[in-house]
């Protein structure tokens, strides 16, 4: 299990009102999140897609996003876009603060968990647990007492990369 150390990274500005930055996630933090998915994947039981009513169009996409190919450059980007727990592209709620990494953390796992198990992008009642699963057994480690608004975050060093393109 990888150990995140606290340390100082870029942080990208939510949005041009916003003057709260939101954090990134590093890519050695993606590989840690990534390998755990796989891992959970593996254990996990075979999940059976949800029927979906396909004359909604969210649903048209999500089934489109499950059944592209492995191979797909797009296929990742889908995914996060569509497996986000938090801060969704269709949520109804307004975001007036910045993501968690907790938050970001929990939806690329989410992302990562429906790239082995694309089901689960229909299965979101079983999906968020197995994110938070994933991001405890990634090595991600909470630090009562801190602010959200605190640049000191649980990061390993290395390039950013910016994981909140999708959501």
């Amino acid at each position: 299990m990888m150990s995140f150390q606290p340390v100082d990274i870029n942080m990208k500005q939510h949005s041009s009102s916003s003057p709260l930055p939101t954090p990134v996630l590093v890519e050695s933090q993606i590989i840690a999140i990534a390998e755990a998915a796989a891992r959970v994947a593996k254990d996990s039981p075979g999940f059976e897609p949800k029927e979906l009513n396909l004359k909604k169009q969210i649903n048209r996409e999500i089934q489109m996003v499950m059944t592209m190919s492995p191979e797909d450059p797009n296929r990742m980007e889908e995914l996060r876009k569509y497996a986000a727990i938090y801060g969704r592209f269709d949520s109804k709620r307004k975001n007036d603060k910045p993501m968690s990494l907790h938050e970001i953390s929990v939806n690329e796992a989410a992302a990562q968990l429906c790239h082995h198990l694309p089901a689960l992008l229909t299965r979101r009642e079983d999906l968020f647990p197995l994110a938070r699963q994933v991001v405890r057994e990634s090595g991600y480690q909470y630090s009562k007492g801190h602010s959200s608004n605190s640049k000191q975050l649980w990061a390993v060093e290395s390039p950013s990369i910016n994981c909140n393109r999708a959501f």
